[in-house]
């Protein structure tokens, strides 16, 4: 009986022949929209969703002392609908100092150093944060009442769909994120060029837009990259801004000095932006040149800065380092 019960209800079915783009389109476009919110920075404040629940959560219960992470996690774990693995970790970048000029958490404990590694830190139960006071300056004024809310799945629940800041942090702050279709990589820019550009551009708006489009010369002059570390910007590309499309060049420091026995010694200083010291002398041990021109090599770095140094084989020249480099 109930092998004839399973031919009648295959005999049933239909089977409809449709295009595949169809089925994309029911399914995977909203899924993809879905991410863009979720993955990628908003232009307006410079956040990501998560990043913006835990700012917002902590301007909503007052966090402007230090306390505890997992305190914080906990308050803001009902309005993360995929769980609360990534909250903690979202918290602890935005307390970087080697990754923003003006952070927005005030850390206490260990959140992560360049000499180890800025995704090497403490557990949630050992660090403390506050909201720092540029965040409650730029992020949080007068009229965060007017934010438009969104709700978390349930509908119960609400937070802002961008804060209003009072400049466009996405510039200031820079960032990553990828999602489908879309692959977001902005250094950061000078806080001071950003607020005069935008504050020009109110000003004389009218004067600014020739045939519909900025004039680039006035974005070029404002608008400069600006890293929270000493690292050298060697190359830029402006119109990267008007366009999307740009590349940025830097360099590290360092300085070359007599050593002994006819050798010298290569001084490390600073790296690049968030290039942390594990990763670059790892690098250079696997380069082969690395071998060619130094017989030794020791990281020095700590909490207090960077410095690795190498020291090099016998009748290596200055412009041979140079070269290296």
């Amino acid at each position: 009986m109930k092998n004839k019960k399973d031919k009648n209800k295959k005999s049933k079915e239909k089977i409809i022949d449709t295009p595949i783009y169809d089925e994309l389109i029911k399914g995977y476009l909203p899924y993809a929209a879905a991410n863009v919110m979720r993955m990628l920075p908003n232009v307006i404040d410079g956040l990501k969703e998560t990043q913006r629940k835990i700012l917002y959560i902590m301007y909503k219960n007052r966090i402007f002392n230090l306390t505890k992470c997992n305190k914080i996690i906990g308050d803001v774990t009902p309005y993360v609908d995929t769980g609360d693995s990534g909250i903690y970790g979202a918290l602890v970048r935005m307390g970087q100092y080697e990754r923003y000029k003006h952070t927005l958490i005030t850390p206490q404990g260990n959140f992560g150093y360049i000499n180890n590694g800025l995704d090497e830190f403490a557990d949630q139960r050992y660090t403390e944060a506050s909201l720092s006071e540029f965040t409650r300056d730029f992020y949080f004024p007068e009229d965060i009442e007017a934010a438009i809310m969104d709700s978390n799945y349930s509908g119960d629940l609400f937070f802002p769909r961008a804060l209003p800041t009072l400049i466009p942090m996405g510039l200031v702050l820079g960032g990553t994120g990828v999602c489908p279709g879309y692959k977001y990589d902005c250094p950061p820019h000078s806080l001071k060029g950003v607020a005069e550009a935008y504050i020009k551009y109110i000003e004389n708006l009218n004067s600014l837009v020739i045939d519909g489009k900025l004039n680039e010369k006035y974005i070029e002059k404002l608008v400069k990259v600006d890293f929270p570390n000493k690292s050298k910007i060697t190359k830029t590309s402006p119109k990267g801004l008007l366009t999307g499309k740009g590349q940025v060049s830097v360099e590290g420091l360092y300085k070359i000095e007599e050593y002994s026995y006819g050798r010298l010694k290569l001084s490390i200083t600073e790296l690049p932006y968030l290039v942390s010291t594990p990763s670059f002398c790892n690098h250079l041990k696997n380069f082969h040149t690395t071998k060619e021109l130094f017989s030794e090599m020791h990281d020095y770095s700590g909490k207090e800065g960077i410095l690795i140094e190498l020291i090099s084989r016998k009748d290596v020249t200055r412009d041979q380092i140079v070269d290296y480099l």
